[in-house]
C-alpha cells in the first residue's frame, strides 16, 4: 500500500464527490414464483429460470415484500440493481445475505438487512482464483469482492467471528456507502466493517456496535474516507469507534460516547503501526477508555496524525483524557479546543487533554486547553518525552497535582512559543524545563516568562455548531500585540488573520482591530 503521510491531506475530504451509478431500466419483479434468489441467477446469467425473466445488461431487482434466507443467496457476478422498497432481508441468524464476486457490480438502496451472519471467508489469491476457508468468518451482511453501492440502508443484527459484523470489504473491493445506519453488528475486529480496500462514507450513522478486538464499528487497513458521519456508542478493545492502520480522512464527523474495554485503549479512534490519519471539522465527546490510554485517541507505533479545526469534549481515560501519542508517533494539532478532559483512576492518571510519551513528536498551533484535569501530572498536556512544539497555546483553569496546565519531565525537547498558561490549579501553571522560550505569558511565572500577569481574558466562547472554543482577550491584555512575529500563524483559532495590530498577540486568539 502506498503510504505518504505528507501527500495525505485532507483535501481528500474537499474533493470526496460521490457518483451515482448508471443504472439501465430491465426490471425482475418478485412472485410467487420468482424468489430472490432465482431473480439473482437470472439477472447474472441473463436467462429465465425459476419462474423469474431473462434479464438484460445491468438489471433491477425489486422487493415487493419482507424476505428471509433459508439459504446465503447465489454471487452477485453482474451489474445489478437492488430496490428494497424498505422492506427487509433477514439472513434468519444463519446466512450472509450477499456476496459480491469480483465481476459483480451492486447497488443497494432502501433495504433493511439484518441478521446476517458469516460461516466462512473467501478471498481472490495472487493467481486471481477464488479462495474459500471454512475455518473463519468474515462479512456477516455482505462479503464484497467487487463494486457496492448503498444508499438510504439499514444494516443491523449481523455477525461475523472473524472480520466485518456486517460488511466485509476485500482488497480489491470498492464500496460506496451514503446516507445509510449501521447498528448493532459485531465480530472480532471490525463489529460494523471490515475494510481492506477502498471505502468511502458519507452522510451515515454507526451505533452500539461491538468488536472484541479492534474497531467497534470499523477496522482499516486499506483507504477510508468519512464525511458527516456520527459515531455513537460503539466498543472494541482497541478503537471503541474506528481502529487504523492504513490511511483515513474523516471531516464533519462526531463521535461520541465510544468506548475501549477497561485497560485497554482510544475510545473513539486507534490510530497504529504507521497508520495515518486526517481529521478536520470533527467533535469528540464523552469517548472513554477507562483504565487505559486515549479517551478519544490513541495514536500509537509509528502512526501519523493531524487534527484541524476540531473540539474535545468531556473525554476520558487514565492517561491522555483526550489524546495519547506515544511509540515514535507523529502528531499535528492545529485551531483546535480541548475542554473538560480528564486523566483519572482514583488518585492517578497524568495529561488530562494530552500525553505525548515513548520518543514521540506532537506539535500543536491554535490550541485552547481549558477545564481540563489530570489525578497526577499535566492538567493539560503532559510531555514525557520526544518533542514537542507549542506554538500559540492557550492553557487556562486546568488542574493536575503537578502542571496545572504545562507538565515536562527533563528528557524532552520542548518549544513554547508565544503561549499563555494561566489560572491552572496545581503547584505551579508549569512545572518542567523548556528548551526554547519566545515570548510567552505564564500567569504565575513559572517556567522562565517573559509576561507574568493576569492576561485579561473575557468569558469563554463555545460555538453552539460545536466548533472549537476559545477566549477572548480583553482590552488593555498584555498579550496584545506582544508575541514574536518569528513564530505568528497566518490566522487564529477561529480563522481571524494575524497580526491585527503591529504584532500577533499571545495566545490562540487574536483580539480584531
Amino acid at each position: 500500500m502506498h503510504k505518504s503521510f505528507i501527500s495525505f491531506k485532507i483535501v481528500v475530504l474537499a474533493s470526496f464527490i460521490l457518483v451515482l451509478p448508471t443504472i439501465q431500466a430491465a426490471d425482475i419483479e418478485l412472485t410467487g414464483s420468482c424468489s430472490l434468489a432465482d431473480a439473482i441467477t437470472a439477472a447474472n446469467t441473463d436467462e429465465a429460470g425459476g419462474g423469474c425473466p431473462a434479464g438484460d445488461g445491468a438489471d433491477t431487482i425489486r422487493l415487493s415484500s419482507d424476505v428471509r434466507l433459508r439459504a446465503e443467496l447465489p454471487e452477485i457476478s453482474s451489474a445489478i440493481s437492488f430496490e428494497g422498497g424498505g422492506y427487509r432481508i433477514s439472513g434468519a441468524e444463519e446466512h450472509r445475505i450477499f456476496f459480491v464476486g469480483p465481476d459483480g457490480d451492486l447497488n443497494i438502496n432502501n433495504s433493511h438487512m439484518l441478521d446476517g451472519k458469516a460461516n466462512d471467508c473467501r478471498w481472490l489469491d495472487k493467481s486471481g482464483n477464488l479462495e474459500v476457508d471454512q475455518d473463519s468468518a468474515c462479512g456477516g451482511a455482505i462479503l464484497n469482492l467487487g463494486t457496492i453501492y448503498i444508499s438510504d440502508t439499514i444494516v443491523s443484527d449481523s455477525t461475523s467471528k472473524g472480520r466485518g459484523g456486517a460488511i466485509h470489504n476485500s482488497t480489491a473491493g470498492n464500496i460506496i456507502l451514503i446516507n445509510s445506519t449501521i447498528v448493532a453488528n459485531s465480530s472480532r475486529g471490525g463489529g460494523a466493517i471490515y475494510n481492506h480496500g477502498d471505502l468511502q462514507i458519507s452522510g451515515s450513522v454507526f451505533t452500539d456496535n461491538i468488536a472484541d478486538e479492534f474497531g467497534g464499528a470499523i477496522q482499516n487497513r486499506g483507504r477510508l474516507h468519512i464525511i458527516n458521519c456520527s459515531f455513537r456508542e460503539n466498543s472494541a478493545q482497541l478503537g471503541g469507534g474506528i481502529e487504523n492502520d492504513g490511511l483515513l480522512s474523516i471531516g464533519d464527523s462526531n463521535f461520541s460516547n465510544n468506548r475501549s474495554f477497561p485497560g485497554y485503549a482510544g475510545g473513539a479512534l486507534y490510530n497504529a503501526d504507521a497508520g495515518e490519519l486526517s481529521i478536520i471539522d470533527s467533535s469528540f465527546t464523552g469517548n472513554s477508555a477507562r483504565g487505559g490510554h486515549g479517551g478519544a485517541i490513541k495514536n500509537h507505533r509509528n502512526g501519523k496524525a493531524i487534527i484541524q479545526r476540531s473540539s474535545f469534549v468531556r473525554n476520558l481515560s487514565e492517561d491522555g483524557g483526550a489524546i495519547s501519542n506515544s511509540h515514535r508517533s507523529e502528531l499535528k494539532i492545529v485551531n483546535s479546543s480541548f475542554r473538560g478532559n480528564s486523566a483519572a483512576n482514583d488518585r492517578f492518571g497524568d495529561g488530562g487533554a494530552i500525553v505525548n510519551s515513548h520518543n514521540s513528536d506532537i506539535k500543536i498551533v491554535n490550541g485552547v486547553f481549558t477545564g481540563n484535569s489530570a489525578g497526577n501530572e499535566g492538567g493539560g498536556i503532559v510531555i514525557y518525552s520526544g518533542e514537542a512544539t507549542l506554538t500559540h497555546v492557550t492553557l487556562v483553569r486546568n488542574r493536575a497535582g503537578t502542571g496545572g496546565g504545562l507538565y515536562v519531565e527533563d528528557a524532552p525537547i520542548v518549544r513554547l512559543r508565544n503561549s499563555i498558561i494561566a489560572g491552572n490549579r496545581a503547584r505551579g501553571d508549569c512545572s518542567g524545563s523548556i528548551d526554547t522560550y519566545s515570548t510567552n505569558l505564564v500567569q504565575d511565572g513559572s517556567c522562565n516568562p517573559v509576561i507574568s500577569e493576569d492576561p485579561m481574558f473575557d468569558t469563554l466562547v463555545k460555538p453552539e455548531d460545536g466548533s472549537p472554543a476559545y477566549f477572548p482577550l480583553l482590552e488593555g491584555s498584555p498579550a496584545i500585540d506582544a508575541a514574536d512575529s518569528l513564530f505568528c500563524p497566518g490566522t487564529d483559532i477561529i480563522g481571524t488573520p494575524r497580526p491585527q495590530g503591529a504584532a500577533c498577540d499571545i495566545g490562540a486568539y487574536e483580539l480584531p482591530q
